[in-house]
This record gives C-alpha cells, structure tokens and sequence, in this order.
C-alpha cells in the first residue's frame, strides 16, 4: 500500500484553544460582536475588525433589499459583501490583550454566524474560520472551519449539516478543550460532533497569542474562498450548549444577541436515537428544562397512542423520562414513540419519534471495547476488541500470523493475549472499533467519510494491518477473515421479499500479489452458504466495485418459501496491503425492498456548449421517485432517471447525484463528475508527443520494437543529473549504451512511451484509467524504476520546453491546459514552473502526496484534464515550462499528454460596458432596483437602431428601460424581472440586454431592434484571423436573432443566426471567426434581436481579438431512419482555422478510415443501427457534435 505517514493529528484537531482557563476562570466571557450595521467594520461589543490587506477595497455594505438578497428572517438587514478573496485577504478580529492569561490556549469558545452564499458557490470549498497558517504549523493551510463542496460545515475532511446556497443561515461552533469535544450547529440545531484524544491539540491547532493575537474569517492559506454575505458574527470565549444555541434558532436581521435569550425547553436525546430499534430496546427520552420549570406530573408517554408507564428520573436540569412495564417490541412493526410535557414558558409541548423493529438489526454499540495493542498513535481504554455482538462470531485464522499452521508463526511472547509475528493485532481481522478512534490512528486518508458510521463500526483493514511485521502472506495465503451473524429468525416471511441494507466504506486496491475482495454468503436452514454479494478491485472485472467510502447497500436475501433461520457471513480475502471494508447499522427486514443503484451515474467531460446527459438503473419496491442533485442543492424539475443539459456552460460543472425513494426508504448515487472545459483564447503552442521517434524496449518485460524513447520533442531538455545511476547522475555525458545500476532504464526519468505498451509493461494498476492519452505519452514512474536494482536515493527529473513566443498576448492570460495520470504516494512531489524571457522561475503547480488536508496535496486523479492559469507579465516575449517529478522512489506515478498553452491576444477592440452611468428605474413596471439601474446611453460609438415595427402594437406606452437594447445593472435586472437572468454570472457591471419580456409588461409591443459597434481598425491584421468573442445570455422561447459584421461598409455577412430552436443558452461565451477578407480596413458588428413578449437576448464583455480559431460545429448532424440496403450519409458543417481534422464515432468506437465532413454507409443493415457522432478539430481546439 502506498502509505502516507501518520502525524499526530486528529478529527478534532480544530478543537485549537485561544485562551487558558486560567483567564477564563479569572473573568467574565468575552464577547466580541459585529453587525455591520454602521457600513463598516465598526464592533457591537469588543473590538472593532480590521481589513487583510486590501480587502477593504473589495467589499460592499448594504441591506439585503439593496443588494438584491433575501431577507433575513423577513426583515431588512444590514450586510457585508465579501467577494472572492485570495491569501492574505480577509477579515481580522483581535482578541483582547488579557486573553493570554498564564498561557496562550483559549481552551472554550463558540463562534457564531449569520451567512448567505450565492448559488454560484455551491460545489466549491469556502473558508469560514482561520486560525492558523501553514507558516506556523505545517499541514494548516485549509481554514479550521469552512463550509464544504458539500454544502455542508466541514472540518478536518468532515462534513456536517446542510448549509442551502441562495439561504440565510445561522452557523455556530462550539469548542470545549477541557471535554475534548466540538459542536457543529445549523440554525440552532445540532449538525454533528467531533472529538479528540487527550494531549493531541497543542503545537498544531494553538495559536500563538503572544505575537498574532487574532482570528480571520473568510480568508484561507490556498484561496479556497467564494462570494459571501454576512449580517453578523459574534465570538464568545465561552462553550455555548445546546440548549443556548437553540434558543439563538436561525439568522435573524438584528444579528446575533450579545446577552443571550432565555433557553427553551427541549429533547436532548431519545432511545432510539435512529430509525431502527431492537425489540430488547428500553425507551427513553431525556428532556432538558432549559431556563423554564417542568413539573413531573406533566410528562406523559404514548407508544402508537397508546399511554406506557414511565419512570422519570432528575439531575441537573434534565429529566430521563424511562418507559416501564411495556412489552417488547413485536419484530417488523413500526412505532411512534410520543412525549408529552408542560413548561412553564411555552405551555404544552408535543414531539416525537418514530422507528421501526426490522427483523434484525445490529450497530455493533453493544460489545465491550478494550484498549489498544499495536495501534500506539492514540492511547483509548475503550478503543476495540474482536468479540463481536451475541451470537456474532469472527475467524481471523486466514491472516497470515495468526494460525499455528503459518510460517512465520510466532507465539504470544509478550503475553498481550494475541500471536506477535500478526501485523498489527487490532486489524489482523474482522474487528470491532470505536469510529474515531479508527480514523484517528489510520492517518484517516478517506476513513473520515465514512459519515453514515455512528459509535462502533465492524472493520477489515489490511492496510493498517500491514504496518507492522506479520508472518508472510504469499507462504501462507493472503489476508482472509470472515464473520457470521447469529441466526436470525426469519419465519413466516413471504418468499422473495427479504433484504439486508447497511452502511459501508469501501476502499480497494488491485495490486500484483494482493487484490482485495469482499464478499458476503446467506445460509438458509443450515444449508450451504450461497455467495450473494462480490466486490473486486480489479477493475476488468465484471465484480469490480469502486471507492465508495459512505454507501447505502441494499441487497435482496431471496429467501426461500419455507424458511426459518437465516445467516450471513461477511468476508474479506485475498489483501494485502491494500485498504480496508468497514460496515455499521445493519437491517434485515422484509416487505417494500428500498431502492438500490443497478447502475451509478456516470461522470463526463464536455467543452462549453456542449451537451452532456447523466442517467440512473435503480431497483425495488415501485414506485420509485427521482430528485437529482448538483454539488449537494437540488435541480429543480429534474425528477426522472435520466438528467441533460443541452448546452454546458462553465457553471454546469461540478458533482452530480440523484436520490431515488420509494415506500421503503432512500439511497443517493455516487457523485458523478462533469467538468465542462472553459473556452480556452487562441492556442499558442501544443504539443502531443505524436512526433516523436519511438524504440525498443531495453529494461521491461514487453518486447515492442518502437515503445519508448529519452529523446524529447525538438528544443526541449530533460534534467537526470538528480536521477541516481543515471549517465548524468554520474556526470557522464554522451554515453553510448544504457547504465547498469540505473533501475528500469525505460523510466530512470523523464521518457515517452507508448501509453497502451507502459500500462501492459507495469502491469496496469490503475495506468489502464488514463483514456486521455492517445498514443504517446510523457510518463514518469517511479514505482516501475525501482523494480531493478539502483543507486539509492530518490529521483528529481525535469523537463523543460524550448521557447515559447508569447508577443502580443494579453497581461494574466495565459492557461497552460494537459492532460494527467496522477497516483501520488508520499513523499512524491510534482511541480510546474514558468520562466519568462529567461528570468527566474515562477512556480505555477505543486502536487504533493501527503495528508488530506495539506495545501498541495492532490488525491489520486488518473484521468484529468488541468487548467493552470499563468500571470503573465506584461510585455513578455517568452516563457519556458520546467516539468517536474520529484522526490519519488518505489511510489506511483506521474503521466502527462496532450498540452496546451493558451491566451487572449491584445484585444483590437473591447467594451464591457462598464463605464457607462446608470441611473434609477422610472416606469412603474420595474422595481427592486438601487437608483444605479439602467440607461438608454451607448458607448461613444455605438449604434442602436429600432426597426419600423418595433413598439406598442396599440395604445398605451411599453417599459421605456426594454425600448430596444439598453444598459443595464446585472442586479439590477435580475431584482426588476428574476426568471433566471442571475444565471448570467459572466455579466457584470452593466451589460446590454434586448428584452421583449420586460418590454411587454405595460402595453403589448414587438421588439425589433438592433446594436452595432463603431467601426474598429483592421489594419495589420491577417485575413481569416479577427475572432470575436463575448458572453451571451439567451432564454429559448419563438424570438430570433443575429449577430453579423460589416466590412469597410459592405453588405453585412452574418457569422451567427439565433432561431426559436435555438437551446436557452443562460451564460455562454461564444467565440465566433469574424473571416476578414484580405485588405478589409475596417469592421463593425451588430447583434439584432426579435422577440414579442417572449424572453431575452443579454451580451457583455466584447472583445476582437487575433489568433487562430478553434473547430467548431455549425450544423448538427441529424438523425434518420433507413431501410436495410439503402445507402445514407451524414454530414456536419464545421468552421475554425485550416486544416480542420474529422473524426467519426459509432457509439464509443471510432470508424476507421472516416476522415472527411461527410460519413456516407452503403447497403445499411440492422448492425448499423446506432448513435453516430462526430469529432472536429484544428490547432486551436476541438468539439464534438451532439
């Protein structure tokens, strides 16, 4: 397994202290608040904030009503707009000088927040708070707290809680060192929890009050920020309860109280905390008084409305309300659980709870845990044991060391209870472990995820296994442990309707010795086991089941008629060092089989304007509804299996799901990736590795006579002088032959080889994963180097582009786009620098192999596209890219192909719009605005033209702000008409918009109007090479539209035609070759537009550029339907800069020898019957039909 090296710290780690007790002791809780009611960073209570850097350049204060937002709670508020900040910006709030005391830990505080995140932010990790820097701790470059890609409050790779983008939410964290805990609330209810071993935090979570004495918000180490609103915060130097933060309940516009309100009454916990119980299950519910008084005779218990005696028991202002004398729960039956009480504030109080008596349930909280063995990271008194519940028992006889009959067997010498040649005892099988503790002596690497897991989990991890010496797996077969269940009583159940469902985290690997499966066997009666569930890491295999570290499984028993027991067995066999299978919350149960995923949605990689679909294959009990999810919010109307959009924009990115729900519960897909790759500016330079000359292979086992080469594309130069036993690690130039002690010469450093020839030869292991290389490939694998013996030490091998010009290309836009197969293991390192007209290097990337949580850690992505932007300096002539792996002996890989450098030229013509003066809205239609709305005005220039049609069809006067293209406030437009013109994210400022909805709403009328540029030079430019580009917002409805340019006043040619067909296109860039003629002068654009009350045509940020134009396609194919023997053909009309290359697809498989726009099959059978497609590409770029 390729480890990561455990550090001492935890899932608690940001239980950070600011304060000693000490101080705390010694005074009243500090409070500082902040409600930016004054326009500033004024405090309510403590000190007043102060801006990071510039920072306070960038912000914006207003009320909600102004800038567009909800309201907080109903009422207006005053609010802080903080846009997208980098490092060293944020907001800093000092903390007072006495709060060091005799040390410098805050050991209890609580954090409050009223926030509201934009849409637009959701999939995206956002900083909340920072309280220290990887200056001073390594790994800390996350934000202690932030709000996840999950939309959830996430810390250390946990998530909790749903924070909704587009909602106002109260966020509180409250932090207790003394009791080693943590707690996460949303809108005064409790989210999650968190806890740490004693002695973990100090060094890596504390802060040094002594020299910076302060607290940031929304700033983070590595830019993980988005767009926030924030009406108030508040940070107490107290540990806030439960009971507190409820009575605190959501965002309010007054902000956060300094004095807090009185606590209401309320349910602290209920036995059964989950949706299942035992039917040996003693009910419970404990109810704390809050600041009212609850009289004992007020309490009540109604179990399925019938009243059950209670017992009530009394302790510090929480009341334990016991059932007594009720009879057990009958199996298979569902419950409510009813209390009832009264307090002396509210009155009468009514909750409940509902659960259900399955079959058979187990979460594992029941056995007794002992203390750790081998696992010394985190000292725990109740950390494991092997025992598992009544009747449940584990044979761990199959993991090499444990059985007498192994090699290697060494017997109990240091009389810990268990053999010492086992590995690490605690994993040398199916074992039983308290959550956390797991987590935290495993270095978590993902366990953490595993959020469904509750207390106690079941675990099989051959990869902490593996870290200590055990008996040989290959002399002795390789880690097997099972466990069986008790049998279970399944009689009088119909036949066929019986299922299992529990929670898993799954991590497999699939290496050359061990390939770790897990499986599960049903025995009904006695009989012999059937194996009802295989999970393989292979990936060829049909079994084959992907990382899914926090999974729902369903999995029908098909029990037979007749039945009586029931018993299951859950297996792992064949690992090694691999990764791990952990269960919880196990059900049997019978009845409406709850859905199940047949098939996960598949992610996808599509360029914008493209389109993409996802779909679902779920199972059970019908009927089955669908809700699909981006980045954890819900699409709205996409409730069916299958999920598309037509035209992708940059913003359709991120990760997709879909709940599926019948009668018997719920599941959610896997995340499905979509990564919709931005319009690039013109490409630069590129380079694929397809020229290069390939030989034979010299150190590998594949034979192949053309497979691999040292020899780097023309100008560029590969660096092994840091290679060990290379000719230039041993200063040897122009050596004939291959050295000896070099490793695996083929990947002694940097080379190119044939990608599918370097997986066969490394025996796949994921190399197989990388579909984005075609044919040649640069590939540095330092675990394939090291298959042969060496000079010690780790390799450093650079490669280094020749020159690349850059003259005329636009200051900060370059993008230096490749695709990658990365599989980090510590301490592999890869960086990227960029080096300007032989200046010093800048580096541009750094992946690094280590912890989660670190700055540059990036996590295994074998299939990749990258985008690195680069800041270019003005006035650059070149720059050389230095490619870099590093540090890596007998670790994974690094693989790359396909780069791509792009920019935007020094543009010939812009507008934006920005510079015009808005002012207020005036027609009694529009509303919502800030008195900066609209104008009628153009740019200097500009033209804008009403046709004679255009205006009220009868009496009456239309919107004078819609009276043809106007100018507009984003916000503005969006506050007055909403539908969806905020999807318009790439317009900002003021944009031009042609409105036929808005222009309707006082008196019928037609829109037909027209916006054209000034006439721009041209002079200098090269026929064929002016291309416009500009951001487009357009809603599909029966309006029309063209964008057309004019040459030194010629007749108009029009480049792009909009039809009522045309897709809603909300927030698109298009990019459209204007084919200047040969000496043309000058040119001028227009966009016009015709609508009659349907809905909007909005463009910003025009530009007229020089380069070269990307492929695209003009006309879609289209389908048809064929008599078998007829000859048909397909065509596709593509434009962009010559030559222009065609590819053609039948499904997933491309044809072969068809290479031109025209696809033309004679004498067509039911064979060819299908989905046909076609790729177009140039130099520049590429796109592919739908």
């Amino acid at each position: 397994m390729k480890k990561q090296p455990t550090i001492k710290t935890f899932v608690g780690a940001v239980l950070f202290a600011l304060l000693s007790q000490s101080t705390l002791l010694a005074q009243d809780a500090h409070v500082s608040l902040w409600n930016f009611d004054s326009g500033d960073l004024s405090a309510t209570a403590g000190a007043d904030m102060e801006y990071m850097e510039d920072t306070g350049d960038l912000v914006t204060f207003g009320t909600t009503e102004a800038l567009g937002l909800p309201a907080v709670g109903g009422e207006v508020a005053n609010v802080i707009q903080i846009p997208k900040l980098v490092t060293g910006q944020g907001l800093l709030a000092t903390l007072p000088e006495d709060s060091n005391g005799e040390g410098d830990l805050v050991n209890n505080w609580t954090a409050i927040m009223d926030v509201y995140y934009p849409v637009g932010s959701a999939g995206k990790k956002r900083s909340l708070i920072d309280v220290v820097t990887a200056e001073w701790v390594a790994g800390a470059a996350d934000a202690e707290f932030y709000v996840s890609a999950a939309n959830a409050v996430g810390t250390s790779g946990l998530d909790f809680g749903n924070v909704t983008p587009g909602e106002w939410h109260r966020i509180a964290i409250a932090i207790n060192i003394e009791g080693l805990w943590g707690k996460v609330y949303i809108d005064g209810q409790h989210a999650g929890s968190l806890t740490a071993p004693e002695d973990s935090l100090d060094g890596r979570w504390s802060l040094d009050t002594a020299f910076e004495q302060f607290v940031t918000f929304f700033n983070d180490d590595n830019n993980e920020s988005e767009e926030v609103f924030v009406s108030s915060i508040q940070l107490r130097f107290e540990t806030l309860n439960s009971g507190q933060i409820l009575a605190l309940g959501g965002a309010a516009a007054a902000g956060v109280p300094e004095e807090l309100p009185p606590v209401p009454s309320f349910v602290d916990q209920w036995t059964p905390s989950g949706k299942y119980a035992k039917a040996d299950t003693a009910l419970s519910v404990v109810i704390n008084s809050g600041d009212t008084t609850i009289s004992n005779t007020s309490i009540s218990l109604t179990l399925n409305g019938v009243a059950v005696a209670t017992d009530i028991a009394s302790a510090d202002g929480t009341l334990t309300v016991t059932a007594s004398g009720a009879a057990a729960l009958a199996s298979g039956a569902k419950y409510e659980l009813a209390l009832t009480y009264t307090d002396s504030v509210a009155g009468e109080q009514t909750q409940n709870r509902k659960f259900e008596v399955p079959v058979y349930f187990e979460d594992f909280d029941s056995v007794e845990l002992g203390p750790n063995v081998d696992e010394l990271a985190v000292d725990n008194e109740f950390a494991w044991t092997r025992i598992g519940p009544e009747g449940w028992t584990v044979d761990a006889s199959g993991v090499p060391g444990n059985s007498e009959d192994h090699v290697g067997y060494v017997a109990d010498e240091d009389e810990d209870g268990f053999p010492d040649n086992d590995g690490v005892t605690e994993w040398a099988g199916w074992s039983f472990a308290d959550f956390n503790w797991w987590v935290q002596v495993a270095g978590d690497q993902s366990r953490s995820s595993f959020s469904l897991a509750r207390n106690v989990v079941a675990v099989a991890d051959p990869d902490e296994w593996d870290d200590k010496a055990h008996a040989d797996g290959a002399a002795n077969g390789w880690y097997k442990t099972f466990m069986t269940t008790p049998e279970i009583d399944v009689s009088g159940i119909t036949a066929g309707t019986l299922f299992a469902n529990f929670h898993s985290s799954w991590r497999p690997e699939f290496d050359g010795n061990y390939h770790q499966e897990g499986y599960i066997l049903a025995s009904y009666d006695g009989a012999e086991p059937v194996e009802i569930l295989t999970w393989v890491s292979d990936q060829a295999s049909a079994n084959y089941h992907d990382h899914n570290q926090n999974e729902v499984v369903t999995l029908p028993l098909n029990n037979p008629d007749g039945s009586q027991k029931l018993q299951l067995t859950f297996g792992m066999r064949e690992a090694g060092n691999d990764w791990w299978w952990a269960i919880d919350n196990l059900v049997i149960n019978a009845g409406v089989v709850p859905p199940l995923i047949a098939t996960q949605p598949s992610g996808t990689e599509v360029s914008e304007g493209d389109a993409f679909a996802l779909s679902v294959v779920a199972e059970g009990g019908e009927p089955l509804s669908y809700q699909w999810y981006k980045d954890g919010v819900v699409i709205d109307g996409a409730t069916s299996a299958d999920f598309a959009v037509g035209q992708a924009s940059v913003a359709d990115a991120g990760k997709y799901s879909v709940k599926i729900t019948n009668e018997g519960g719920d599941i959610t897909s896997g995340d499905a990736f979509v990564g919709v790759q931005a319009s690039l500016g013109i490409t630069i330079w590129s380079e694929d590795f397809e020229g290069l000359t390939l030989g034979p292979n010299v150190d590998e086992g594949v034979a192949g006579d053309a497979v691999w080469t040292k020899t780097a594309p023309d100008g560029w130069v590969i660096n092994d002088e840091e290679v060990p036993g290379t000719w230039a690690w041993q200063g040897i130039d122009d050596e004939e032959g291959h050295p000896e002690n070099d490793g695996v010469t083929e990947w002694a450093g940097w080379s190119f080889a044939n990608a599918k020839w370097w997986i066969q030869t490394a025996g796949d292991q994921r190399r197989s994963e990388f579909k984005k290389a075609i044919g040649t490939a640069a590939v540095a694998d330092g675990d394939e180097w090291d298959d042969l013996p060496r000079e010690g030490g780790n390799m450093f091998t650079f490669m280094t582009t020749g020159d690349i010009a850059i003259d005329g290309i636009m200051e900060n836009s370059l993008v230096f786009r490749f695709h990658s197969s990365w599989r980090p293991e510590v301490v592999q390192t890869a960086t990227i620098e960029a080096t300007f007209d032989d200046g010093d290097a800048i580096e541009i990337m750094r992946w690094e192999s280590e912890g989660g949580d670190a700055e540059f850690y990036h996590d295994h992505e074998v299939n990749e596209t990258v985008n690195i932007p680069i800041n270019n300096p003005a006035g650059a002539k070149t720059v050389k890219l230095t490619i870099a792996y590093l540090d890596a002996g007998n670790n994974w890989w690094w693989a790359i192909d396909n780069l791509i450098l792009a920019g935007e030229p020094e543009p010939i013509f812009a507008e934006n719009f920005d510079s015009l003066e808005l002012d207020a809205f005036e027609s009694s239609s529009e509303t919502g605005g800030d008195g900066t709305d609209w104008t009628a005005d153009t740019p200097t220039g500009w033209v804008m033209t009403r046709a004679d049609d255009h205006g009220p069809t009868a009496d009456g006067d239309a919107v004078k702000e819609f009276d043809g293209w106007t100018f507009m406030d984003p916000v503005s437009w969006n506050a007055t008409a909403g539908q969806d013109r905020a999807e318009f994210t790439k317009g900002t400022g003021v944009i031009a918009v042609g409105d036929s909805d808005e222009y309707d709403d006082l008196a019928d009328a037609k829109f037909n109007a027209s916006l054209s540029t000034p006439a721009f030079s041209l002079d200098g430019v090269a026929a064929g090479t002016a291309i416009l580009v500009y951001d487009s917002s357009w809603r599909q409805e029966p309006q029309n539209g063209t964008v057309s340019v004019s040459f030194d006043g010629g007749d108009p040619i029009t480049l792009l035609t909009l039809t009522p067909d045309t897709p809603t296109a909300y927030n698109e860039t298009v990019t459209l070759p204007l084919g200047n003629p040969d000496g043309a002068s000058n040119a001028v654009i227009t966009w016009d537009h015709q609508g009659h009350n349907n809905w909007w045509w909005a463009i910003d940020n025009i530009k007229v550029t020089v380069g070269k134009a990307p492929a695209g396609i003009v006309t879609q194919l289209t389908g048809l339907e064929a008599t078998e023997g007829d000859g048909v053909s397909f065509k596709v009309e593509a434009n962009g800069d010559e030559p222009i290359f065609y590819k053609w697809f039948k499904g997933d498989m491309e044809i072969a020898g068809a290479e031109g726009p025209v696809l033309e099959l004679s004498n067509v059978s039911e064979e060819d019957a299908g989905s046909y497609t076609v790729e177009v590409s140039n130099s520049a770029g590429s796109a592919t039909s739908n």
